[in-house]
């Protein structure tokens, strides 16, 4: 996630620092998800293998509320292409 701004990660630690034995997740428009902080214990809870292996734990985490743009990640080549897109885009804007 490369757009991701520090504001949203240091809301990440701060909320963690205040409820520590709660599951941390990152919130925005139709999206729960990483990054995300789990306490141990939650860790023991995480499939061996797999993706999506922590979305079944998240039920009940507490959310930080980040900007949906900030949450662009990059798993593709087409990702890539689409971000380089907007951020070229958002360039000629300036």
């Amino acid at each position: 996630m490369p757009l991701i701004r520090p504001e949203p990660l240091l809301a990440l630690l701060t909320a963690s620092g205040q409820h520590p034995d709660h599951i941390i997740v990152t919130e925005a428009t139709d999206y729960i998800g990483v990054p995300t902080i789990l306490p141990r214990q939650a860790i023991d809870l995480l499939p061996q293998r797999g993706e999506g292996g922590a979305r079944r734990i998240m039920a009940g985490a507490l959310g930080v509320q980040t900007p949906l743009e900030d949450l662009s990640d990059i798993d593709t080549m087409s990702d890539l292409e689409r971000l380089q897109a907007h951020q070229n885009a958002q360039d000629s804007l300036l």
